[in-house]
């Protein structure tokens, strides 16, 4: 019932920017196609907040015919809902750069914060109107020489803060950072493959192990104390 729910107000929130559109598209429009789910990346789930964007593009055609940046509809929590652009051709006119046409096929992909646009599999243009839930799934690969690159506790006016830092690994890489304690941190590497995470209010003389896991399947661990 919930999925219904936000896919209901999905179309509700999308028909005046619709109607809108009418007149600047080469084509007839068509009802959309949905895809919602959940989405992930090398087996991690992508949350609202993460900056990551799901979307469809189809060969020869310019833009995008679809995309969703998860976390944009409330309602919908971490999953995605992409709306698929459709329209019919008449009277000898070209199709639109932004919209698909029934019997072709749109490549799925996921896009990270930092824009690296990972393919998550294809979805035939088999009906417009077509609503079809789908959990998307991409992987950005393991570069084989991750590893921690610090994990270091610094004192500062009375506080400690122990700093963890990710290095060599593959741009838009889901990870998460354990430690002994119990406390954890997850996120998605930079451009250069890079992450820095820091976990404030280290009790004096703490010591333990941080342990990485990258979304690739790498898993690396590294000792720290305290003073």
């Amino acid at each position: 019932m919930r999925a219904t729910s936000y896919l209901t107000r999905f179309r509700v929130a999308l028909v005046p920017a619709a109607a809108l559109a009418l007149s600047a598209v080469a084509g007839i429009p068509e009802p959309p196609a949905t895809l919602h789910g959940r989405a992930f990346i090398n087996g991690v789930q992508v949350r609202a907040g993460d900056g990551v964007t799901v979307l469809a593009r189809i060969e020869g055609v310019r833009d995008p015919i679809g995309a969703y940046q998860i976390g944009d509809l409330p309602g919908a929590g971490d999953n995605y809902v992409l709306r698929l652009r459709l329209e019919s051709l008449a009277d000898g006119r070209p199709q639109s750069d932004d919209a698909g046409l029934v019997g072709q096929t749109a490549t799925l992909l996921i896009r990270t914060r930092d824009g690296a646009e990972l393919e998550a599999g294809t979805y035939p243009l088999t009906q417009a109107g077509a609503i079809e839930a789908r959990d998307l799934s991409a992987s950005s690969g393991c570069t084989g020489d991750e590893k921690i690159g610090a994990a270091k506790c610094v004192e500062k006016r009375g506080k400690i803060t122990l700093t963890v830092k990710l290095v060599r690994g593959m741009p838009g890489d889901a990870y998460q950072i354990d430690l002994t304690t119990g406390d954890a941190k997850s996120g998605v590497l930079n451009t250069r493959g890079k992450a820095k995470e820091k976990f404030k209010d280290r009790a004096p003389g703490e010591s333990g192990t941080a342990t990485a896991a990258w979304g690739c399947g790498v898993v690396k661990a590294k000792d720290y104390a305290c003073p």
